[in-house]
């Protein structure tokens, strides 16, 4: 909560006075990780804040993004965070989307749909021991790969200080785009793995 609290954006924080209406725990489910915010909610009691900077560049449409067009044929991609986070994706063609299973088991919403991503960002980083806490260091740089459409570009990111954006860009140093969509980013510690495999045949 400190190291948050250092940060230049404000913090909504579970357990604090100001947030005791926006801030519950969801006793269907199991805690620690039970906590919901009220998003909209929370949203309409800040309407002072500036809306945050967009992070990534987006192509027009999904066949213009650099993946489809300067990526490798991609059906599924494999992650490995530690001995317990093994997310995947598979790629649907008819719907255009990426499919999320975690330890090989579909991976849902409330609902029981899938979860889905027009674009999956994975961004290998450094993790380190914060008293005993895991702290993703995003101030550096390192390998990212960008899945869309079907395909996936290598490339890297870099991220100089707290105050500026990732930015991503190709082998080449040209900034890859995104397709036009929902975009889930997988943060694999450097310690982990990222497989990309092409589709069979």
């Amino acid at each position: 909560v400190a190291l948050m609290q250092q940060t230049p954006v404000y913090n909504a924080i579970h357990g604090q006075a100001a947030t005791a209406a926006t801030f519950y725990r969801d006793t269907s489910r199991a805690a620690p990780h039970n906590v919901i915010v009220r998003a909209q909610q929370l949203i309409g009691e800040h309407g002072d804040l500036a809306a945050p900077r967009q992070h990534f560049a987006f192509a027009v449409d999904a066949a213009s993004s650099t993946a489809a067009k300067d990526g490798s044929p991609t059906s599924s991609i494999n992650l490995r965070f530690g001995n317990l986070g093994a997310p995947s994706w598979i790629f649907d063609a008819g719907q255009g989307v990426w499919l999320r299973s975690q330890a090989g088991v579909v991976d849902t919403d409330r609902s029981g749909a899938q979860l889905k991503a027009v674009n999956v960002v994975v961004i290998r980083v450094p993790v380190s021991n914060d008293g005993g806490v895991p702290k993703t260091e995003l101030i550096g740089g390192g390998e990212a790969w960008v899945s869309s459409a079907g395909k996936t570009v290598h490339g890297l990111w870099s991220k100089a200080s707290k105050e500026e954006l990732i930015r991503i860009v190709d082998d080449n140093g040209v900034t890859i785009r995104l397709a036009p969509g929902n975009s889930w980013i997988e943060l694999v510690p450097v310690s982990g793995s990222a497989e990309f495999l092409a589709p069979a045949g």
